[in-house]
Order: structure tokens, then sequence, then C-alpha cells
């Protein structure tokens, strides 16, 4: 178990939430990930209950189609935004709006993050300055790297592993790596690749299995073990 020291965890009213919700669902069959219901809520909804208790400042980016069925559906403290065509240019976006110095970056598609998830990034990130989770990836062949059908380089097994969002940052951070990442048209897989390309460090924190990502429509049945 990983201890927590809570102590050193940044107050909500330094926190800006920024939660990822403009995906077409495209894997799910076309349906926007924000509106599917999980036990009689929206992720949607999950998601800003979820963030809550740890910011004062929650922003959401959708499809610009869906602003005014999302905003339906969350408190009017919350701040609905046109989410961009690429997860890049939604983050761009949300950037834009949010004021304050730490950001907790969390998306839709997360539904089973627990409080205590969001509570070792906060424990980090004042220090750190970029902090993500991450999983062990189990093992058993050797690792490569494709390129062009040819081995480019093998993989160390112990050292892959599996990121997961929810991430925070420090809000210069983020922007200096957003910037450089719109002006030189950098076209990585996650936010983490980004800060790291622009030259800043990323601390990995434990995260944990039950942190699913809903990619396909069963993973809606899925149940998490701490919920027992």
């Amino acid at each position: 178990m990983v201890t927590v020291n809570r102590a050193s965890q940044v107050k909500p009213d330094c926190v800006s939430v920024l939660i990822l919700a403009a995906g077409s669902g495209d894997r799910i069959g076309r349906r926007p990930k924000a509106f599917l219901r999980l036990e009689g809520r929206t992720l949607l909804e999950r998601a800003v209950a979820l963030v809550t208790p740890f910011a004062t400042e929650i922003i959401v980016g959708v499809r610009p189609e869906d602003l005014a069925r999302a905003r339906r559906l969350v408190p009017k403290t919350v701040q609905v935004v046109a989410g961009g065509a690429t997860r890049q240019e939604t983050l761009s976006r949300l950037l834009r709006c949010c004021t304050k110095p730490i950001i907790l970056l969390h998306e839709v598609a997360r539904p089973f993050v627990t409080a205590e998830l969001f509570e070792r990034l906060l424990a980090e990130v004042q220090r750190h300055g970029a902090v993500a989770l991450y999983t062990e990836v189990p093992v058993r062949d050797s690792l490569g790297l494709l390129e062009k059908q040819g081995l480019k380089m093998i993989l160390p097994r112990r050292s892959v592993v599996a990121l997961q969002i929810p991430h925070a940052y420090r809000r210069e951070i983020l922007l200096h790596a957003n910037r450089l990442a719109a002006r030189n048209n950098w076209n990585e897989e996650g936010t983490a690749a980004v800060v790291k390309r622009a030259g800043h460090k990323v601390r990995l924190v434990p995260g944990s299995p039950d942190n699913l990502k809903v990619t396909y429509v069963g993973d809606l049945k899925f149940r998490p073990h701490h919920r027992g």
C-alpha cells in the first residue's frame, strides 16, 4: 500500500481540474462517452463528482454539438466549453480557461478512479511539477519496438509500464509543453509524452488496475475490486 502524505497536498482553491470529454466514442459505437450511463449516472456526472472535493475550478471540454446537453448535467459552477477535433486541441482550449497554479487532468473515460489516486498526485505535484499514474505490465515475452516492419530495438521488460489518467501538473509546465506541441506539430499519444518531450521530467506514482479506461461497451460492466 502507498502512504499518502495528506499534509503536503495542494489545497482545493489552488487547483483547476480539466476534464476531457470531447471524444466521439468510435470504439464504443460512435456514442460520446460523456453520456454513457453507469449505475444511473452519466460518465460526465461521475467525473465531475469525483473531482469536486479536490478543486474549486472545474472545466469540461465536450463536442460543440453537446454543449447544451452537458451543461444541463453539471452544476452551474462547472465551466463547459467546446472541445476541438483532437485531444491536444481540446486540452489547449481548456488550458486557456483555467486560472489556478495546479492542474489535475482527468477524463470521463476513467469512472473508477478513487480519491486516493487523486491524493497521491496532489501530494507529489508541487515538488515534482509533473506527475502521472502508472501500473506494471505483466510480460512473458521479449518486447520489441516495430519500425517499418523491422525491429528497431528491444525494450527492457521490467521497465515497461502502462500510464493512467489522472495526471497533475504545475500550470506553467503544462502551458509550456502545450505551446511547444502546437508550434512544432507534435503528434504524441498522451499528455505525459508531450510534457516529457518539452524537456520536463514526469514523476510516476503507482496507479491501480481498478482505474480502468472505458473503451468498449463491455467495460461498463466492470466492477472494481475496491468496491468489494
